[in-house]
């Protein structure tokens, strides 16, 4: 099962944004009891998301926060 999503840049919280806030996405998850899924800043993903893994919700974590891996 996948818990993480590499990403370039982070996206806003789609509940903040709706709010008329801007925050960053850390959490890309499905909202309960529903099939739509929403970019999450840690705050509502603690009230909304549901457990990590696939088909349930992803951390983001940006490229740039990866450690290189050498060969």
């Amino acid at each position: 099962m996948s818990t993480e999503v590499i990403v370039k840049e982070l996206p806003l919280c789609d509940i903040c944004y709706e709010q008329g806030k801007v925050t960053t996405a850390r959490y890309d998850s499905r909202i309960p009891g529903q099939t739509t899924w929403a970019f999450m800043c840690e705050e509502h993903y603690d009230k909304l998301g549901l457990t990590l893994g696939t088909g349930r919700a992803q951390r983001l974590v940006l490229a740039s926060e990866r450690p290189v891996k050498e060969m």
